[in-house]
């Protein structure tokens, strides 16, 4: 985020809570403006409509506001690619802002001169003001500041703005961590755990989480409020992360198999899989299978008797016995499924067949988040 936008979302986070610490990262020092379209579609336009919200678009786009008040630049400029997808209310939107995840790999190399370099740049007005504003900010509602610089390519002249922020916050009793210089100590490897020169991977970006979370523990105490119902965003952001891990280790696999795919995501919340069973195909089931088909959910009396299964998040949302009815589900505003509609224990999404072959045990893994098909297979 650029400095203007953080500004006003933390005055806007500050109406509705009261964190004790606050993290603010230091990059927007480095920049004044954007220079990506999308990131100020994310920080401007994206926000809900508040008094802060039109404040910081005042501030930052006083020559296009009408625009981003319309939310113009996201959505009528692609009237004519809006699909179905556009219209559902997306899942992580709500307790990530849309967060990325991203599992790719560029190798890049620690800027090992400029990050030690000692120079210090003396505090710019336009920086002296945005941490006035988040110094002042903070004391306003007795919330403790803490400052990071993430690990990100760097070269000397913004090290040494950072350096010579550092030295102003440590005037004002603000420390900053500075993973950067510090990524030794959290075993960051510059080959793997970078997505591009700016960016950690999913990777690099555990290995910095836990150190800051380390760091920041050593320092504060936190109540714990896993099981709180006022926290429940934070565990549905945990099961994204265990379902985005899942979701890229069954992309990566190159022959799954329906007792890797249900041990994988059959009791994840991302994930439906539809599970069929021919009738007397017992060889099919093996240990195995038996058992991360129980564990997702299938009644273990019904396997031998063979069936359907919908199954998500280690329940069953719907069966068809063999030689049973037909049956539809509506799986969000996007698909209906239907089982089984021409007695051959089909599989249809929208009407149209999946992937697998009558007579068959499949698994058709549905993803939840994305709306739509991962994969089909069959033993």
């Amino acid at each position: 985020m650029d400095k203007v936008s953080t500004k006003y979302f933390l005055r806007n986070l500050f109406k509705t809570q009261s964190p004790r610490v606050v993290c603010l990262d230091l990059y927007a020092l480095v920049f004044d403006r954007q220079n990506v379209d999308s990131n100020e579609y994310i920080n401007y336009a994206a926000p809900a409509p508040s008094l802060e919200n039109l404040q910081a678009i005042l501030e930052y786009k006083p020559n296009d506001i009408l625009s981003f008040l319309t939310r113009w630049p996201i959505i009528h400029g692609r009237y004519r690619e809006l699909s179905a997808y556009d219209f559902l209310a997306y899942p992580p939107n709500r307790f990530g802002r849309g967060n990325y995840y991203t599992f790719h790999v560029e190798a890049t190399q620690r800027q090992t001169e400029a990050i030690d370099t000692t120079e210090v740049e003396p505090v710019v007005d336009r920086n002296r003001s945005f941490l006035d504003a988040i110094i002042n900010l903070c004391r306003e509602n007795d919330a403790q500041l803490i400052t990071t610089v993430l690990p990100f390519w760097i070269n000397s002249s913004e090290q040494a703005v950072l350096n010579g922020a550092k030295e102003y916050l440590a005037d004002q009793g603000v420390e900053c961590l500075d993973l950067n210089r510090d990524s030794a100590r959290f075993d960051l490897d510059y080959e793997t755990d970078f997505a591009d020169i700016t960016h950690l991977n999913y990777a690099g970006a555990q290995k910095a989480t836990r150190y800051l979370m380390e760091e920041l523990c050593a320092r504060y105490d936190f109540a714990d409020h896993r099981g709180d119902d006022a926290y429940a965003l934070w565990e549905e952001n945990r099961q994204y992360d265990a379902y985005q891990v899942q979701r890229q280790a069954l992309t990566e696999c190159e022959a799954p198999t329906p007792e890797t795919v249900l041990e994988a995501a059959g009791t994840l919340p991302g994930f439906t899989a539809i599970v069929t069973v021919p009738a007397g195909d017992t060889d099919a089931l093996t240990p195995a299978l038996r058992t991360a088909l129980t564990e997702a959910g299938v009644p273990a009396q019904d396997l031998d008797a063979g069936g359907q299964w919908i199954l998500s998040a280690g329940e069953c949302r719907g069966a068809v016995t063999a030689g049973g009815e037909a049956l539809s589900l509506d799986l969000n505003a996007v698909h209906n499924l239907a089982l089984n509609r021409d007695g051959a224990q089909s599989v249809e999404l929208n009407g149209t067949a999946c992937d697998v072959s009558p007579g068959h045990l499949s698994v058709v893994l549905y993803d939840n988040y994305e709306a739509e098909v991962l994969l089909c297979c069959e033993s």
